[in-house]
């Protein structure tokens, strides 16, 4: 399913430094493996985040991302 993604999405994870539910680790894993695959992918660990806000408190940066990951050509 790799090769389907490739070039053709971006991923941006990002978890909070207080989440419970998902560990930071695990999100390292997860983008590592993307990486490892050619998904242009990033991961930030948001300051004072917990699981329900961590998007709130990453909300400029989150923008920023999704206006420049929007000149991906569609799939066919």
């Amino acid at each position: 399913p790799f090769d389907r993604l490739k070039g053709r999405v971006a991923v941006m994870m990002l978890a909070g430094e207080r989440d419970a539910k998902y560990t930071i680790a695990a999100c390292e894993r997860i983008v590592s493996e993307l990486r490892q695959h050619g998904i242009e992918s990033e991961f930030h660990v948001v300051p004072k985040g917990e699981h329900l806000n961590a998007y709130l408190l990453f909300a400029p940066q989150l923008f920023d991302f999704l206006g420049s990951s929007g000149s991906r050509p569609a799939s066919p």
